[in-house]
């Protein structure tokens, strides 16, 4: 699987928007396609005491995703260091790479980008990483429904939302 994934590059991320005018397994599967990426299923399904059945499944999602390291202090925000010269952006940037990365072993890091910038009159340095996702139980954006569709459109409605399908903007 790993192979069939694209090799992530520096430049502009962005969470993958669906067509507004597509159902929620569509433009998944939308994303799936253009990414390269794939979304397994694990199913599960329980009884009410009224004997419905309710199938719940939890996407498993093998992509890639790239963003700004964040902050230690507060995961909204990038993490940023003044710039003093390029061994020390080598050194914290591979330095704060890792710390993140032991952080997330989930993750696979397959790249980090340090960029130098200017925020109010000075030079600062931030981090675009790149990891891969290898059949990673996502159980926050588990579904549930009466029939199977239903359970998968609404783990998709959940996916699509939550920041973990991405895309790299040319």
């Amino acid at each position: 699987m790993q192979s069939s994934l694209p090799t992530p590059t520096p430049g502009r991320w962005a969470t993958w928007i669906p067509d507004s005018r597509q159902h929620s397994t569509d433009a998944l599967a939308n994303w799936e396609a253009k990414v390269k990426a794939k979304v397994d299923w694990y199913k599960t399904s329980y009884r009410l005491p009224n004997n419905d059945i309710v199938h719940r499944v939890v996407p498993h999602l093998t992509c890639v995703k790239c963003h700004a390291l964040p902050s230690p202090t507060h995961d909204a925000y990038p993490l940023t260091f003044d710039f003093q010269g390029w061994d020390h952006l080598n050194i914290t940037s591979e330095t704060v790479t890792q710390q993140w990365a032991n952080r997330h072993p989930e993750y696979e890091i397959v790249g980090y980008w340090p960029s130098v910038g200017w925020d109010t009159g000075r030079q600062i340095v931030s981090i675009l990483v790149c990891y891969r996702l290898n059949y990673l139980p996502i159980h926050a954006c588990f579904g549930e429904g009466r029939n199977l569709q239903a359970a998968k459109a609404d783990a998709a409605g959940k996916l699509l939302k939550s920041g973990h399908c991405m895309i790299h903007l040319p």
